[in-house]
């Protein structure tokens, strides 16, 4: 959910206030297996049509590659019982990024705005994406929100 709102300050000429705010409740995500076959982690456990055979395999391959071995040991991430695709979920995040401006008449033509912008206003760091491929470091975060940061914008107008 976003919402936008501008407030133009007359008391001040010209001058204006912008808020920009974001919530958003969360993504989801699956571990994937690694799937030999390909090289790459594609594998889910609700998603392997043979899943449960156990006669001999006449896929592309023999059952160990194509029911997805991980390469984490100890732990088989081709086959989870009972994980179901998009059923491991994020955090919700928040963000408020907001600015100033103000419009000044140089001549007839001719003006300048200058605007200083504020992002991330609260300074909030939550994890976007976390790591979903069956390795070591499962579940912990891959990026977050980028931190506070402030720009100044002047631009001349004609």
């Amino acid at each position: 959910m976003k919402g936008f709102a501008r407030f133009n300050v007359p008391q001040w000429g010209d001058t204006y206030i912008t808020i920009f705010a974001q919530w958003a409740s969360g993504y989801k995500t699956s571990r994937r297996g690694f799937q030999h076959l390909y090289g790459d982690y594609l594998t889910f456990s609700d998603n392997l049509w043979f899943a449960g055979y156990e006669g001999d395999c006449t896929g592309f391959g023999d059952c160990e590659t194509l029911f997805g071995q991980t390469p984490v040991s100890g732990a088989d991430f081709g086959e989870e019982a009972g994980l179901a695709r998009g059923s491991l979920e994020n955090g919700s995040f928040w963000t408020v990024d907001m600015s100033i401006g103000k419009t000044f008449n140089l001549t007839g033509r001719v003006g300048l705005e200058l605007r200083g912008e504020l992002f991330n206003a609260f300074n909030q760091q939550v994890p976007l994406a976390i790591q979903d491929r069956a390795v070591d470091t499962f579940g912990e975060p891959l990026t977050r929100q980028r931190p506070r940061s402030l720009r100044i914008f002047a631009r001349v107008l004609f």
